[in-house]
């Protein structure tokens, strides 16, 4: 049974009183069903559930309707160990009321605050006017007269606090956001230190300054049709240098890079830490940029802030942030994703380095050897390592999503395996070529994500807390900082994304030519 409206104070009165009445006694901590389910609706496993129990359901269709690709192996459970494993990822929860479950939407998630003060770290005076932020969020704040600070609408979840003042060393600490505000310790900041011996030429009087820094905005902003209408105002802030023996770029700035992006309607303010750029035109290319950066947002006419919105959500389309939102509420394949296992496993033909080598030096100490012994084991040591292919079935969620003990955080992996997502609205997928077609120009739809670690982990917002367990190749390997969105990012309503973008189609966003 199903409710079309939601009055949820009323509803639950009239439902007490209804099941007063119809209540069997039953629980669902031991009533037991006998259910299991492949790519099926929640719909049809509450309709296994009510067949074998005294249960009823109450629910509304809307709420429910998402949920229809569930994968439950086959077993006896209680009802309450079916529900938690059925709704785990979803943003649904259950509640008995007599002989009855009632389903409804979690509230909206809680936001809590977090407060501090920054003081000087020599005389522990207060600092006015230092501006802390959580890194790569819109969630940023300037200290008062007394060095305090309140950042608010925080959600739960693990953020870089970043502090800084002109002058002054950056501070930045891991904060963690669960079910409290936050009052933190006293931030002090002590003064910057610049070596006489470590202070460099002015970047712009070096004589490839301007041939270095395109190279870098290339890189660092992308070279997308968005990436045309951002600005770095402030470039003076920057120091490059350019090794040719390595053919190795490298930078970091001074002090926050002020940059514009007038496609989505943000000032972003991004202090860079490290970038490194090796072998920009060969096969060995290398990209690594990092650092902390805060979102503000335009302020713009009507139209404008209409405009920013729908350039957002196209950026956000078949982004891993958009791939892992979707994961954890059971949409994958309704939001457009394809999920193959890219196996990776060892050469059965070729022996361990240890022994080939041993073989190798042997016959070549020995006079009497054979040629065709020695040229055997050259033979081996020049088979590949490895084989690589991709399996021609889909995943699901299940298959490569995991809870973990703390709440609101996942963990995602494919046993050492790596993950070939592609992404169409359409649900038309490239499958010609599909490694070679990592590379290929006109690539924006399908990404190669291979794992450092056993597993990533991420946040119930989609961002993933590890980065550096995960490599990516295609789509996703050519977004720069032009397309870069702030984790705290909310995508429009249904009703009013219908209204967005049933005019215009995407404008087509120019990748590079390079695996990151």
């Amino acid at each position: 049974m199903h409710l079309n409206s939601a009055t949820s104070i009323i509803l639950v009165v009239i439902f007490q009183l209804l099941f007063a009445i119809t209540g069997e006694g039953q629980s669902i901590d031991t009533a037991k069903v006998t259910i299991g389910l492949k790519n099926e609706s929640l719909s049809t496993a509450i309709k296994k559930i009510e067949q074998q129990s005294s249960f009823r359901f109450f629910y509304r269709a809307a709420d429910i309707r998402p949920f229809s690709h569930l994968n439950l192996v086959p077993g006896t459970r209680t009802v309450k160990q079916t529900l938690e494993f059925l709704l785990q990822n979803t943003y649904l929860y259950f509640r008995q009321i007599e002989g009855n479950i009632l389903l409804k939407r979690k509230d909206r998630q809680a936001s809590y605050e977090i407060k501090g003060t920054v003081l000087k770290g020599l005389d522990k005076e207060p600092m006015s006017n230092a501006s802390v932020f959580l890194s790569n969020t819109t969630i940023g704040n300037k200290t008062a007269g007394d060095g305090a600070f309140t950042l608010r609408e925080v959600k739960p979840g693990k953020y870089i606090l970043v502090t800084s003042i002109v002058g002054f060393e950056t501070c930045s600490q891991t904060i963690t956001v669960s079910d409290a505000n936050i009052t933190l310790p006293d931030i002090e900041l002590v003064p910057a230190t610049i070596l006489l011996d470590e202070v460099s030429i002015h970047p712009k009087t070096t004589a490839n300054w301007e041939r270095n820094y395109n190279w870098f905005k290339d890189e660092f902003l992308g070279r997308s049709e968005i990436a045309k209408e951002c600005k770095i105002l402030n470039p003076d802030v920057l120091d490059l240098d350019y090794d040719e023996t390595k053919s190795s770029l490298t930078a970091s700035s001074s002090d926050f890079l002020d940059i514009e992006n007038e496609a989505l309607g943000y000032k972003i303010k991004y202090l860079l830490t490290n970038f490194t750029l090796i072998n920009r035109l060969s096969a060995n290319y290398y990209l690594d940029y990092r650092g902390a950066v805060f979102f503000e947002e335009m302020i713009g006419t009507p139209a404008q802030e209409k405009h920013w919105q729908k350039r957002r959500y196209q950026v956000y389309e078949g982004s891993i942030m958009h791939f892992l939102r979707s994961a954890i509420n059971n949409r994958i394949d309704k939001e457009g994703f394809r999920i193959q296992q890219f196996s990776i496993y060892g050469n059965p033909d070729r022996p361990s380095d240890s022994l080939i080598n041993a073989k190798i030096k042997k016959f070549k100490l020995l006079n009497n050897a054979r040629p065709d012994s020695l040229a055997f084991w050259v033979k081996k040591s020049k088979l590949p390592k490895t084989f690589q292919t991709l399996m021609p079935f889909p995943l699901n969620e299940q298959d490569i999503i995991k809870t973990t003990e703390q709440p609101g955080q996942y963990s995602f992996g494919c046993e050492n395996d790596g993950l070939y997502i592609a992404y169409s609205k359409t649900h038309h997928y490239h499958i010609n070529d599909q490694l070679k077609y990592l590379d290929n120009p006109g690539n924006t739809e399908n990404t190669l994500i291979t794992f450092n670690a056993p597993c990533a982990f991420f946040n119930s917002s989609g961002v993933i807390s590890n980065p550096n367990s995960l490599m990516f190749y295609g789509a996703c390997a050519k977004k720069r900082v032009a397309e870069l969105l702030p984790t705290d990012y909310e995508t429009p309503e249904s009703e009013a994304r219908l209204s967005f973008f049933s005019k215009d189609k995407p404008k087509p966003i120019l990748p590079l030519t390079m695996m990151q």
